[in-house]
C-alpha cells in the first residue's frame, strides 16, 4: 500500500467518523434539553412538594431558597446548549480545513512532491496551518464539556436540597 492510499484512507475514515461526531452532539443536545424539562418541572412542581416535606407551607424567601438550584440549572443547561453549539461551530472549520489540507496532500503526492512529514502533522493537528482551528475547537469544547457536568451537578444537587432543605428551614 502506498501513500495515496494510505492518505485516501485516513481521509475516508476521517469523514466517516463525523457521523460519530454527530450522534455525539445531539446526545449532548438531547441531555440538555431533558436537564431543562426535569428543573423546570421540579420549579414548577416543587412547592407543594416541599410543603408535604416539611408540614408547613412555603412564601417568599424560603420559596425563592428552595427553587434556586433549579432555577439555575435549567438556566445554566440553556448556556451550555449554546456553548456545545458553538463548539460544533469551531469543530466542523477545524474538520473541514483538516480535510481539505489532506486533499491538498494527496494532490502532492499525485505530483511526487509527497512530505510524510507534513502529512503527520496535519494528523495530529500540529500543522501551523491548523494549530489555531485546533485550540478553538477544543477550547469550546471544553467549556462545553465542564458547563454539562455543572449543570448536571447542580441538578443532582437540586433534588438533594429539595428533600434535605425543607426540613431545616425555620
Amino acid at each position: 500500500m502506498g501513500s495515496q492510499e494510505v492518505v485516501a484512507s485516513y481521509a475516508r475514515l476521517f469523514v466517516e467518523s463525523r457521523k460519530m461526531v454527530a450522534e455525539i452532539r445531539s446526545s449532548a443536545r438531547t441531555r440538555l434539553v431533558w436537564f431543562v424539562a426535569v428543573a423546570g418541572f421540579a420549579f414548577l412542581n416543587g412547592p407543594p412538594f416541599w410543603s408535604a416535606i416539611a408540614s408547613r407551607t412555603f412564601a417568599g424567601t424560603d420559596l425563592v431558597l428552595l427553587a434556586l438550584p433549579w432555577a439555575m440549572s435549567a438556566l445554566l443547561a440553556v448556556v451550555t446548549h449554546f456553548f456545545v453549539d458553538e463548539a460544533a461551530v469551531k469543530d466542523d472549520r477545524y474538520f473541514v480545513q483538516k480535510l481539505a489540507m489532506v486533499d491538498l496532500h494527496l494532490e502532492a503526492i499525485k505530483e511526487g512532491e509527497d512530505d510524510p512529514l507534513e502529512m503527520l502533522q496535519i494528523i495530529d493537528g500540529t500543522h501551523t496551518d491548523l494549530k489555531k482551528p485546533k485550540a478553538a475547537a477544543e477550547r469550546y469544547a471544553c467549556w462545553a464539556r465542564w458547563l454539562e457536568r455543572i449543570t448536571f451537578a447542580l441538578l443532582v444537587l437540586g433534588f438533594i436540597w429539595s428533600l434535605a432543605i425543607p426540613l431545616v428551614l425555620p
